[in-house]
């Protein structure tokens, strides 16, 4: 028996390497003839070939034989007169005889069917044997790439074989052409495989691409299921290669003692059948699910399994069920909840990313709620809610073609100028409120953070000869490449020069750690690397050729001739130093990378990513795009701009995939925010003039606290929103569709129309304490306003529009007259008339919802009258309402602004007493601060459904 255990032992190690079908056909050298319930399936080898296995160690064979496919062990002489019987009949065939030929049998009460390929021509020819002589020889007008198969299934006879000219799966019953199905869609590589049982019949193939099992199954043998792919395991072979060696094998594992071929739906069965030994063997030790405990698996848990591609993620429903255990859930209990659990698991598109997070959903809900049982009143209310935040879970981004924005269009274009003219010229300096900042007197100002924070780098191309050219400009800057470029990956090498240097210097210097804060908005680290304005734009030059060689690499990999791309785990992991708000951001949102981002394909990362207290993030991908750039930390590099999106593990690291949603795009906001950087620099930080206001936080003076960076911000970002709620619930025609085609553009303007708005104030006073110096106080603001839209270029008609509105901005006469006062607004174009109105009607409702910081409710509602008097009343708009007057009183709240009138959760406005708080000192010195404490609030406005952003 020493040729049996050699076989057990090589299957058992073949279920750890995943041995593959054509492995253990080898491996079997002692079957001949398979059984089957309706007689033999073989695939024959060439005659030969065959007769030498009979012939050859004969006595190990005959015993191997007479328990694993040759000869039952039930009725041995039987089985064994049979097959001698039928080698016997095999060798009267003048056809079988007069030529090598590779084909299949099939025997049933005394029948014998063989088929076979011709010699030189492919052709399939078939001959039965009956009746004691062979006979219905025919040769099909059809020809196979390489040898058909053949099987009696319900009283008719299945061939299945790869077509010569496509190697497309064919599949023919009872010969007759009729019946004849060519599956364009699948290519095969080797010959298909019929196998049945009780109930199906399957045919299956192998993908000439990437070699994974395909099958399809039918229960008559004429029409057939949608494909589905199957891991190429040892057990999956073992099913189709020896049916009683493969029972064996699962029946002397103590786990599968009591197992017995189903008469009806197993669970335990399905994942037998289709390969998954190990989940087979953990369900039935751990939820006793043999062929007598089915009952336990209601009709919805099944179908749910049973749509699983055959059981294709089957490797995950260990992980499944361990979490709903672990989090507190019965199967006797709470069958719905693992119903739909396993139904939202069950999409093969959805990633490991995607169940993790409904998995880490159910168990925050289980720390907080008590799980009710059948019985209890709460029970069906308890299942239906968390029926829905499994559902709620299961949303998925949509995917598509992401525009290129604005502002990596201008990247590409300052590159571009930055190799026309002297780049010592340029200056690139970091300001503390607002990130990086280029000028030159050759070129107009350009804020680099607010820039890259609306850019998508993944979508930066340059030229071979743009980037030959930045090369030279960085030797102008006094860059100094790195020695040589042997350490990185083959692939690299088909870079540009200037490329390769850019990705190197990345890897293999210190470079990398200030360049990553330039593009993330931070200050640099001097023990790095100064923060000169050269080297800042070395910085900066390097970084867009990393992402711009990250882009390109994508591409070289697949449309290389010759190189042979290394492949990939389906896991990526990094290690990074997170605070627990950082972790929170990720949480609430997909994000986008700020910067260039390094991966490691190693298992636990490499070996930086390791260090005390970091938090493991792990990227799960299928087909993961991005290739290696280096072996020595199985280094992956991911562009600036790539969208992730995070949930958190049990053990409290991160799951991530690539999202790639055009739902996720950043906002278009570089003009706006560049405007207020100005107008804070130049106007909103500095003292007033004729009655200074000042308070002191933290050791921060803030001049002009109450019309300071904050306010003028919030009301800025009040725009979008006002704008969206007109365009949905206003009752005048002519407003709601101007509101409705707003472009991005418009926006913009009318955002930096609200940052002027009271730069020219010198004092708190009102209109009601000094109307000339209020009305003189808005002048100032309107020519600050004027200067800096020429400056920026903007168009006289744009320029002349905006500053005559924020002239008069609040003014109640504007748009029509009060007494004998005519209206502000008499433009003589009617178009232009209505179009200031409805931009001026737009502002003040902006500058309106920020005063709950300085007045009481009814003061409050009155200035927002509007809002109501002029829309169309129903449940939506209504709920509208209140979202703007609750996210303008949580921002400013997040901002740590006075207040004086709150809301509550219905609604309702209530007279409030809150002071200035210490984190109001970072809102009104740094628009970074601002930036991120909105970035946590941005999460409810998807939420609601409400636009915020320009886009």
């Amino acid at each position: 028996m020493k040729y049996y255990q050699y076989i057990l032992s090589a299957l058992r190690q073949g279920l750890k390497n995943s041995l593959s079908y054509w492995d253990l056909k080898r491996l079997l050298l002692a079957r001949l003839l398979l059984p089957d319930h309706d007689g033999f399936l073989a695939p024959l080898d060439e005659k030969q070939q065959l007769i030498n296995k009979r012939h050859d160690n004969a006595q190990a064979r005959h015993a191997f034989d007479s328990r694993y496919g040759l000869i039952d062990a039930s009725c041995p002489n039987e089985m064994l007169q049979q097959f001698q019987w039928v080698f016997n009949q095999l060798a009267t065939s003048d056809h079988y005889t007069a030529q090598p030929f590779k084909g299949s049998v099939v025997v049933s009460d005394k029948t014998i069917m063989t088929i076979w390929t011709q010699s030189g021509t492919g052709k399939i020819q078939t001959e039965s044997y009956q009746n004691d002589h062979w006979q219905n020889y025919q040769l099909l007008d059809e020809t196979s790439e390489s040898p058909p198969a053949i099987i009696k299934f319900a009283n008719n006879t299945i061939i299945s074989w790869t077509g010569t000219e496509n190697h497309w799966l064919n599949i023919m019953t009872n010969f007759d052409p009729k019946h004849k199905k060519i599956y364009t869609a699948f290519k095969t590589q080797g010959s298909p495989i019929l196998a049945s049982n009780q109930y199906y019949l399957f045919v299956s193939w192998i993908n000439p691409q990437n070699h994974q099992i395909n099958m399809m199954h039918s229960t008559d043998g004429f029409n057939w299921s949608k494909h589905y792919i199957v891991e190429s395991n040892a057990l999956l072979s073992l099913r189709f290669a020896s049916p009683l060696l493969f029972q064996d094998i699962v029946r002397n594992d103590p786990a599968f003692l009591h197992y017995k071929d189903p008469k009806g739906p197993n669970l335990a069965y399905l994942c037998i059948l289709y390969g998954n030994y190990t989940l087979a063997k953990w369900l039935i030790a751990n939820y006793s699910m043999g062929l007598t405990n089915t009952a336990e698996l209601n009709n919805s848990l099944f179908d749910s399994l049973s749509k699983m591609h055959a059981l294709k993620i089957a490797e995950d429903l260990p992980m499944i069920f361990a979490k709903l255990h672990e989090a507190g859930f019965q199967l006797e209990h709470h069958l719905p909840v693992y119903a739909q659990a396993l139904a939202s698991c069950s999409d093969p598109e959805k990633s490991r990313y995607a169940k993790t997070k409904l998995l880490n959903s159910l168990r925050q809900y289980t720390a907080i709620h008590k799980l009710h049982l059948p019985n209890d009143n709460d029970y069906a209310q308890q299942c239906y809610d968390l029926t829905q935040l499994i559902s709620d879970c299961g949303r998925k981004w949509e995917y598509g073609p992401l525009d290129k924005t604005q502002s990596t269009l201008r990247i590409e274009a300052f590159l571009l100028q930055c190799t026309r003219m002297n780049p010592q010229r340029i200056k690139l300096e970091y300001k503390s409120f607002c990130g990086y900042f280029i000028h030159c007197d050759e070129m107009s100002e350009f804020n680099v953070t607010f820039a890259l924070k609306n850019a998508n780098l993944s979508h930066l191309v340059l030229s071979d000869e743009l980037i030959d050219k930045l090369g030279k400009t960085l030797k102008k800057l006094g860059f100094v490449e790195h020695a040589s470029y042997n350490q990185l990956e083959p692939i690299v090498k088909y870079l540009p020069k200037a490329s390769q240097m850019a990705l190197q210097s990345y890897c293999f210097t210190n470079i990398y750690f200030n360049q990553n804060r330039l593009f993330r908005g931070e200050p640099m680290d001097t023990t790095y690397s100064s923060d000169t304005p050269a080297n800042l734009l070395i910085l900066f030059i390097l970084g867009c050729l990393v992402n711009d060689a990250a882009n390109k690499l994508l591409y070289l990999q697949s449309t290389t001739s010759g190189y042979v791309p290394c492949k990939l785990p389906e896991v990526l992991v990094r290690g990074e130093l997170l605070d627990a708000a950082t972790i929170n951001k990720r949480l609430n949102k997909p994000i986008s990378m700020p910067s260039i981002t390094s991966f490691s394909l190693f298992k636990e990362g490499a070996k930086q990513f390791n260090k005390s207290g970091s938090t493991c993030t792990r990227i799960m991908e299928r087909n993961m795009p991005y290739p290696m750039i280096q072996q020595w930390e199985g280094e992956v590099i991911i562009p600036h701009g790539e969208q992730l999106a995070y949930t958190q593990c049990a053990d409290g690291s991160l799951m991530a995939e690539i999202v790639r949603s055009p739902q996720l795009v950043k906002k278009v906001d570089e003009a706006s925010l560049s405007a207020l950087a100005y107008a804070y620099e130049n106007h909103l930080s500095k003292p007033y003039k004729d009655t200074p206001h000042s308070i002191t936080l933290k050791g921060t003076t803030i001049h002009r606290p109450n019309h300071g960076l904050a306010h003028s911000y919030r009301v800025m970002t009040y725009v979008p929103l006002v704008i969206n709620y007109f365009a949905q619930h206003s009752k005048e025609a002519g407003f709601k569709d101007y509101c409705a085609q707003l472009t991005n553009e418009d926006i913009e303007y009318l955002r930096i129309a609200a940052v002027f708005r009271v730069t020219g104030r010198e004092s708190e006073l009102s209109f009601k304490d000094d109307l000339k110096q209020y009305l003189l106080y808005k002048q100032t603001s309107a020519t600050h306003l004027s200067v800096y839209l020429k400056k920026s270029g903007t168009s006289d008609k744009m320029v002349q529009r905006l500053v005559h509105i924020v002239t008069h901005l609040g003014a109640p006469d504007y748009e029509s007259g009060i007494g004998s006062h005519p209206a502000l607004n008499q433009h003589t174009d009617q178009q232009e008339r209505l179009c200031r109105t409805y931009c001026h009607r737009i502002l003040t409702i902006a500058h309106n919802l920020d005063l709950a910081r300085c007045k009481d409710p009814a003061y409050y509602k009155d200035t927002l009258s509007y809002c109501l008097q002029g829309v169309t009343h129903n449940v939506n708009q209504q709920e509208a309402y209140n979202y703007l007057l609750k996210y303008a009183i949580a921002l400013i709240k997040t901002h740590d602004d006075s207040l004086c009138t709150d809301i509550d959760t219905n609604g309702v406005l209530s007279r409030c007493s809150k002071s200035y708080g210490s984190t109001f000192a970072n809102a009104s010195s740094s628009l970074l601060n601002l930036l991120d404490m909105d970035e946590d609030l941005q999460v409810q406005e998807e939420q609601h459904g409400i636009r915020m952003s320009c886009s």
